[in-house]
């Protein structure tokens, strides 16, 4: 039912994140990243991860100390590994990650954008979603408040019910232009 898998945490330390397990275990055939409509999906898995609910278990995460509600999201070590070194230096350097954040937020739909580029996936996700996620998470880090964290946690709502929903792209003062407009390129 559960399932466990190290992730990169504060200060760079690995942790096991608790998530409900969505796919069949024993399908390791497939892409690398899940992708809409991912054949190794259980039914179940299929709704639970388009609510976010196989996030649910990450509450035992906050109780123990290794996320917190918002901040960048934990990854495994190969995602981790495809930030920048800019990135990789500072993104969790004092900085827990979250159960949301702004990464999470503006790729609600990640799995979509790569299901449609599939032969090219791993190559957008290193060379185009990567460094734009990056990027959101350190202005995040740089700018965090709690109206910041309101702002993400109610847009995160928001974007489970809504899904196409734009209402982040507008949401942040202080954004780099040009960092909205290499998103905005990714999602169109």
């Amino acid at each position: 039912v559960f399932y466990r898998q190290k992730r990169i945490g504060m200060d760079r330390k690995v942790f096991e994140i608790i998530k409900f397990r969505t796919m069949n275990s024993s399908d390791t055939a497939g892409p690398e990243w899940t992708v809409k409509d991912d054949p190794r999906r259980t039914s179940l898995g299929k709704f639970l991860r388009s609510t976010s609910l196989d996030e649910l278990p990450q509450l035992f995460n906050m109780l123990k100390g290794d996320i917190s509600i918002v901040g960048p999201r934990p990854l495994m070590e190969d995602g981790f590994n495809r930030y920048s070194d800019e990135i990789k230096k500072n993104i969790y350097l004092n900085n827990k990650p979250g159960l949301t954040g702004m990464g999470s937020l503006f790729f609600r739909d990640e799995e979509n954008m790569l299901s449609q580029r599939l032969s090219q996936a791993k190559k957008m996700y290193t060379n185009k979603i990567m460094p734009v996620k990056g990027k959101l998470e350190l202005w995040y880090k740089e700018n965090r408040n709690l109206w910041i964290d309101f702002k993400i946690v109610v847009l995160t709502a928001v974007s489970i019910f809504f899904p196409k929903n734009k209402l982040h792209v507008n949401a942040f003062n202080g954004i780099n232009k040009q960092l909205i407009a290499a998103y905005m390129q990714l999602v169109s």
